[in-house]
């Protein structure tokens, strides 16, 4: 992991970014759980434009560029999982981890504002795909 070296009175930023196993799409000829299929693994996993440095960049960037300056100091880990739609859409976030509730807010502010991705896939169509990502803040 890159850390940004920003002047002490700011913030110091990571990310990682986890491709979860599980996936879904619409059943057609396997075994049906409510009508969706659930795969182990997919062929192609969602990428961000540019690829995961391109995601930790812009992250970064978005994080460091409109963090209100009334946030509390803290330093921790707030950890979103999210889907990645057949469209590429970034989607379904849920908080789980946060250090602080406005600071988790705002992480969720930005990441709901990503960009399209390329969604994942398997056996050729797109399917959609759930990932994690864990931002390590340290605001002072």
């Amino acid at each position: 992991m890159e850390r940004m070296k920003l002047p002490a009175t700011a913030l110091s930023i990571d990310t990682a970014i986890n491709a979860k196993s599980s996936v879904l799409i619409a059943a057609k000829e396997n075994e049906e759980a409510n009508g969706e299929e659930y795969f182990a693994k997919v062929e192609i996993n969602a990428s961000f434009p540019g690829g995961e440095k391109a995601l930790q960049k812009y992250l970064k960037n978005k994080l460091s560029d409109s963090m209100p300056s009334t946030f509390p100091k803290v330093k921790g880990v707030v950890k979103y999982g999210f889907n990645i739609s057949r469209e590429g859409l970034p989607n379904k976030f849920i908080l789980l981890k946060g250090i602080e509730e406005s600071v988790d807010e705002y992480v969720m502010q930005i990441l709901s504002k990503m960009p399209k991705w390329t969604p994942a896939l398997q056996n050729g169509p797109t399917v959609e795909q759930y990932r994690e990502v864990e931002i390590y803040l340290n605001i002072h």
